[in-house]
C-alpha cells in the first residue's frame, strides 16, 4: 500500500507526512511548511492572530499580509474581504463560501453558483 507515514512531535503536531516538512512554535500555531525547495513561514501578533505568510521559493518571495479576521493583501496587491464569515470579495466580485459540519470550508462558488477559478 502507498500510504503516507506521518510524525508527530510529543504534543501531536504534525512535523512531516513524508512529502512536507512542519515546524510550530511554542503556543502550538504553525510557524513553517517546506516542501520540495519551497517554504511557506507565518508571523503572529501579540494576539496570537496572524498577521503574515510569506512564500519563499530560491531567490523569490510572496507576502500576504492579515489586517484583522476580515481583511487581507494578497502579493500582487489584491484586497480580499470577508463581510460576512461565509462570504468573500476579491475585487469587485463575490464568492460563497461552503462549509462542512466542522465548518471546514469545502467548496467556494462565485455568484452565478460556479466554482471559484482562483482556489
Amino acid at each position: 500500500m502507498g500510504g503516507k507515514r506521518y510524525l508527530y512531535d510529543a504534543v501531536g503536531n504534525v512535523l512531516s507526512d513524508g512529502t512536507r516538512t512542519f515546524t510550530w512554535d511554542t503556543e502550538r500555531r504553525l510557524k513553517s511548511v517546506y516542501v520540495g525547495g519551497k517554504s511557506v513561514v507565518f508571523t503572529y501578533g501579540p494576539d496570537g492572530a496572524r498577521l503574515q505568510k510569506g512564500v519563499y521559493a530560491g531567490t523569490t518571495s510572496q507576502q500576504t499580509l492579515y489586517l484583522g479576521p476580515d481583511l487581507e493583501r494578497a502579493p500582487d496587491g489584491t484586497w480580499t474581504k470577508y463581510p460576512h464569515p461565509d462570504v468573500k470579495r476579491v475585487g469587485g466580485a463575490t464568492f460563497f463560501l461552503h462549509r462542512d459540519h466542522l465548518k471546514s470550508v469545502r467548496a467556494i462558488s462565485d455568484a452565478a453558483g460556479g466554482p471559484d477559478r482562483d482556489e
